[in-house]
């Protein structure tokens, strides 16, 4: 059986009545506490962030980030929703080169047909930035 309504206006307020939106203020918050983080050595900065497996190609654990390769910005210590920032040294790899062995560090560089495109630039480790 199909209704039938006088106008539009009798049919979207039937709609809303089946099928009513809450407003935001309906919904129910949950508890937070939001920590800031300025670095990988504030408290907190590195709950649950692993340490990253080294791939063979690079030789020890970055120093800033100690083998992370980012950190918690920002943590909510209740839910452990974060923001997190990668670390410059090793570009969020976790490990660093310590000997002269080129570096592949990830770059975007505009293709011949005119959009840019993802490269692998190999640096010497003397001038990989952050090195």
């Amino acid at each position: 059986m199909r209704l039938r309504y006088s106008s539009a206006q009798d049919r979207n307020s039937a709609y809303r009545a089946a099928f009513p939106v809450p407003n935001a203020g309906d919904h129910m918050a949950h508890a937070s506490n939001i920590v800031l983080c300025a670095g990988p050595d504030a408290p907190h900065a590195l709950d649950n962030v692993p340490i990253q497996p080294r791939n063979g190609a690079l030789d020890a654990l970055c120093p800033i980030c100690r083998g992370h390769g980012q950190w918690n910005a920002q943590i909510d210590l209740v839910t452990f929703r974060c923001i997190r920032a990668l670390c410059d040294h090793c570009h969020g790899y976790g490990w660093v080169e310590t000997g002269s062995d080129p570096v592949a560090v990830p770059d975007i560089v505009m293709a011949p047909e005119g959009y840019p495109k993802w490269i692998v630039r190999y640096l010497d480790a003397a001038t990989v930035p952050g090195s």
